[in-house]
């Protein structure tokens, strides 16, 4: 199964890439009223025994309509994230707080990132958050919270 669904985003990439099409995954091609001062930031080299480390990415709605965040899906379990608030009328300021914790399972060696995308209701364009960061495996691996046969 998981060869197949290789596979198939081989294909489809392929099939953008020579149709000089890009897939639209539900978002839309207008700007994203979710306006923010940042998109990426790394956080640079993250000890392990420092724990947890959080930032808050500041937006304002600029939206006509009002919307909820209803939910920040993440591209790793060792990332978080948390929207205060979660109903948007125009004009409120608001803060994605994205939280990285290096003792969750092991990371790739040197720099890396993970990203963070915003799904509100009505769905409207946003932006993806991403984060950058380089462990430092001060402790080690038996402090991973999810243990693997490869690091115990």
């Amino acid at each position: 199964m998981r060869k197949k669904l290789i596979l198939l985003s081989v294909l489809l990439a392929g099939i953008t890439i020579l149709s000089g099409c890009s897939i639209n995954l539900g978002r839309t091609a207008n700007a994203s009223p979710l306006v923010f001062d940042q998109t990426e930031f790394d956080f640079g080299v993250v000890k392990q025994s420092t724990g947890k480390v959080p930032h808050e990415f500041a937006f304002t709605y600029q939206g006509d309509q009002p919307i909820d965040i209803t939910s920040l899906p993440t591209s790793c379990g060792c990332t978080t994230a948390v929207a205060s608030p979660a109903h948007l009328t125009k004009g409120d300021k608001g803060i994605i707080t994205v939280t990285f914790n290096p003792n969750h399972h092991a990371e790739p060696a040197g720099k890396f990132f993970r990203t963070v995308s915003i799904v509100t209701s009505p769905r409207v364009a946003t932006p993806e958050l991403k984060i950058w960061a380089q462990v430092d495996m001060d402790v080690g691996p038996q402090i991973f919270e999810m243990q693997t046969p490869d690091n115990d």
